[in-house]
């Protein structure tokens, strides 16, 4: 039966309805089956049988077991106790953190006096217990002081001017007492309260503080437009893979996975790329939904459903005798919205696809735009940037994050003083999340037209964007598809008002072609190809999230002209 037909027959919401049903699918009494629309929930065998002993012997047969387990306890800075598993993440031995401080001067210790630390034992077993346990007896009370240290290892962010430090990964403190998180944020490290100085992005900088550049010819970089373009660009990147390939997607659907015919045209060739004994690394960006998100279970359920499919693939990998298979990171977020892949073309080198596109998530309808540079060094650049982010929020090293790196280093510096004539020559420049406001003040200095194009509208424009540009004497065009969910058309009414009778070059509407692509394009010859959606997302100018959003600037003879004119014919 399907969420609504349940929701109908019991009159209750659907929310309540699916809270109902999950702990059944947890315990294997029902299952999930996704058809087109909806869900719907199939009763198993064991929950027949559940289901029988019920209505026989009027309650479900209750196992209890009983088992001996030693438990390790921990007490923090301000005397409060935790469970071994209020840690999502491995505590550090002495020996490792002693190892860690080696590699790193700027770690920060806050002080136990492991001298005055009792064990207060109503405290203990208050903690000690699992969510479905209960203590019957504790057989050994022989535990006088507390002398073994362990250390939970938090990356921070410092920003200048702030008194505080913010945790990166906040999955690693949200047990923790709130006491102590406090004294974590306002314990600066030596570094930053004596020089005042902050850890900058990975990359060097040239003088008009942009990111990494790079020349290339006109040859070396093809533009994708529209979405079956991107689709089969994605698949001759598949199929001309050698050595390895990165696929990193926002958003990852059943659909790309599987279809009624068996797996989908893409993950056939990505079998075949296997097959070539290419590596195949898959990376998620989507961030896990928070418990207190009113669709978690939703999400949590989806999610669970696209891992099961991907992990099936493996084992139709291994069934036909393979024994490469797509690393999928163990299925760790890298909260970004960035969507690029990364691999060896066997005909043209190196590449990188920088898109707005979700490629394990489309369905190739709308339309898109993507840049793909074939440039040693600008891969070497993008790999290192998936290796900062595969491990989402956490610095900590990873098998993944050390083969990235490897990759990248094995890749030689290139100089980038080449000699092509001006008409074919190309300048390309990496965009992370806090530098795209910066192109809206290059864009200002347009002489003709500027073209911004996103997928969704909000108010987040108003100012970077609609006051940046509204002293240019440039024609400025801003189309998007959809509005986001908390704006109504009058607000979006009011707001296409109130630009136009502050200036009166300017141009706000929907476009009817149903685009998804993210593009900031100027004149004739400047183009910003992005993930970043331009009317709705914010990209404020600080180190926080750098790479939640990468995008390419290309700057090069007719490259916006050819854009916009591939974008007024849809």
């Amino acid at each position: 039966m399907t969420v609504k037909s349940l929701s109908d027959f019991s009159n209750l919401e659907t929310q309540v309805v699916i809270q109902v049903l999950l702990p059944m699918c947890n315990v294997g009494w029902i299952d999930i089956v996704t058809s087109r629309d909806s869900f719907i929930f199939r009763i198993t065998e064991m929950g027949e049988i559940a289901y029988y002993l019920s209505v026989k012997e009027h309650e479900l047969i209750c196992k209890v077991d009983k088992y001996q387990k030693r438990r390790e306890v921990f007490v923090d800075y301000f005397d409060n106790y935790y469970s071994f598993y209020s840690f999502d993440s491995p505590l550090l031995t002495h020996a490792r953190y002693i190892s860690e401080m080696n590699k790193n001067k700027n770690i920060v210790t806050l002080p136990i006096d492991d001298s005055n630390s009792y064990p207060k034992y109503t405290k203990m077993y208050s903690v000690m217990a699992r969510e479905h346990e209960k203590i019957d007896n504790v057989l050994d009370e022989a535990v006088y002081t507390l002398t073994t240290k362990k250390y939970l290892l938090v990356d921070m962010l410092y920003i200048e001017g702030r008194e505080q430090g913010r945790i990166i990964d906040d999955n690693k403190v949200k047990k923790l007492n709130s006491k102590l998180i406090r004294q974590i944020k306002n314990t600066l490290p030596a570094i930053v309260k004596d020089d005042n100085s902050l850890l900058k992005a990975h990359f060097s900088k040239d003088e008009n503080n942009y990111e990494v550049k790079v020349i290339a010819k006109r040859g070396d970089v093809d533009f994708v437009y529209g979405g079956q373009n991107t689709k089969a660009k994605l698949i001759e990147l598949i199929q001309s893979s050698t050595d390895f390939l990165v696929i990193h997607s926002t958003f990852i659907g059943k659909w790309c996975i599987v279809n009624d015919d068996g797996y989908t045209h893409l993950f056939l060739e990505i079998k075949e790329a296997l097959k070539r004994g290419v590596q195949v690394y898959i990376l998620w960006g989507k961030s896990n939904a928070e418990e207190t998100d009113e669709n978690f279970e939703k999400s949590d359920s989806e999610d669970k459903a696209v891992e099961s499919k991907l992990r099936d693939f493996n084992e139709s990998c291994h069934q036909e005798g393979m024994l490469n298979v797509v690393n999928y990171n163990d299925f760790r977020r890298t909260d970004s919205h960035a969507k690029f892949v990364i691999t060896n073309h066997g005909d043209r080198g190196l590449c990188t696809m920088v898109s707005s596109c979700n490629f394990l998530y489309a369905k190739f309808e709308r339309f898109e735009a993507s840049v793909v540079v074939y440039n040693d060094q600008f891969t070497k650049y993008f790999l290192e940037i998936a290796a900062n982010i595969c491990c989402g929020k956490s610095t900590f090293d990873s098998k993944v994050r050390k083969e990235f790196r490897g990759l990248s280093s094995n890749i030689a510096d290139t100089p980038n003083d080449v000699d092509i004539p001006n008409n074919e020559k190309l300048e390309l420049r990496l965009v992370l999340k806090h530098q795209h406001h910066s192109y809206i003040d290059l864009a200002a200095q347009a002489k003709n037209k500027i073209y911004i194009i996103s997928d969704f509208i909000n108010t987040s424009p108003i100012r970077p964007i609609f006051d940046a540009l509204k002293e240019s004497e440039a024609k400025k065009h801003y189309y998007y598809s959809k509005k986001s969910s908390y704006i109504d058309h009058s607000e979006i009414v009011e707001m296409h008002d109130d630009l136009k009778s502050a200036d009166s070059l300017s141009q706000l509407g929907a476009h009817h072609s149903n685009s998804h692509a993210k593009v900031l394009a100027w004149d004739n010859n400047d183009l910003l190809i992005t993930s970043l959606n331009w009317l709705s997302a914010s990209a404020p100018d600080n180190l926080v999230e750098i790479y939640h959003e990468i995008g390419v600037y290309v700057q090069g003879w007719n490259v916006a002209k050819e854009f916009i004119k591939e974008f007024k014919s849809l």
